[in-house]
């Protein structure tokens, strides 16, 4: 009889030791990650690292030994708030929180090149312009096979934005001055870094000039 008891009580243990594990592993869920640009597609998109908090609390970083990450699986996550935070290509950080409250897997997008506009602080000198107002933007390029310079002019007149660029002009629509104010915004953050090709836009407004060279922004998407 005792020998039947212990068997049982074996059997007992180990009976619910495998059902404590199959709970633990129904609670607990899966994550893919995906880095990329959200203004357009690409396909050489990544972050330097990625840091992730679990309730406040630090968890992990993820990171790579070639150029960056660009996508990542996590499983075994369990149930919790989730804050990732990086810095953008071109230095902002961000953060990004996720809530995990179900076994499943989840998807989350990191944008390589996020910016909340809304709460940025520069005004762009498209915004500052008077009637009969001006400022330019010089451009130029250099690299091992190329090199070349283009000069356009910004003006507003009669209450409308339009754009020369040598013996063209066109009248700038809503989008056009969009992209105009986001490049302005997005150039206090470009930095120089690891590219054999030189950018460098001048821009010049009431007598003032600020130069930057540049890697990579979302750009001025303006055709004329």
């Amino acid at each position: 009889m005792k020998i039947l008891n212990s068997a049982y009580n074996i059997i007992l243990i180990c009976f619910l030791t495998l059902l404590c594990f199959q709970t633990n592993a129904q609670n607990k869920a899966e994550l893919t990650i995906v880095i990329q640009e959200c203004h357009r597609d690409s396909a050489f998109t990544y972050v330097s690292e990625l840091k992730i908090y679990k309730n406040n609390t630090y968890y992990m970083t993820l990171t790579s030994e070639l150029r960056g990450i660009s996508m990542e699986f996590l499983k075994d996550l369990e149930f919790g708030t989730y804050t990732f935070m990086y810095k953008t290509f071109i230095g902002k950080e961000n953060t990004i929180t996720l809530n995990i409250t179900k076994a499943e897997m989840y998807f989350l997008t990191i944008c390589a090149d996020f910016i909340d506009y809304s709460k940025e602080k520069y005004k762009p000198i498209i915004d500052q312009l008077g009637e009969n107002d001006s400022y330019s933007i010089c451009f130029s390029s250099v690299g091992c096979y190329h090199s070349f310079k283009k000069f356009i002019i910004i003006k507003r007149e009669n209450d409308k934005y339009s754009i020369v660029w040598g013996d063209k002009s066109k009248e700038l629509t809503t989008q056009d001055i969009e992209n105009i104010r986001r490049f302005e915004v997005e150039s206090n953050y470009v930095r120089t870094c690891c590219c054999t090709t030189s950018d460098t836009y001048v821009i010049e407004y009431k007598g003032e000039k600020k130069q930057l060279m540049m890697v990579a922004v979302t750009g001025v998407e303006v055709t004329i």
